[in-house]
């Protein structure tokens, strides 16, 4: 029988933060827009991924959003 639930009070934090620290197109340091929280259950425990996703805040046209990339590592996107 599959487990389609899990204790998520036993969740191990794992905090990924963007590499990038200075916006590509204008030089200007990067804001942090917004944190994605995901639970992900694996074979060695349940865990809580927590996203860190950055942007530019000056006006310079460049929409591009600063992802970290542990969490394609540790989870398959989807």
């Amino acid at each position: 029988m599959v487990r389609r639930s899990f204790d998520v009070s036993e969740a191990v934090l794992l905090y990924a933060e963007a590499p990038a620290r200075v916006c590509e197109a204008c030089g200007a340091n990067l804001w942090i827009r917004w944190h994605v929280p995901r639970f992900v259950q694996r074979l060695d425990g349940v865990y809580q991924v927590v996203r860190q996703v950055k942007g530019c805040p000056a006006g310079c046209g460049n929409k591009r959003k600063y992802r970290p990339y542990e969490d394609v590592r540790f989870v398959l996107p989807g």
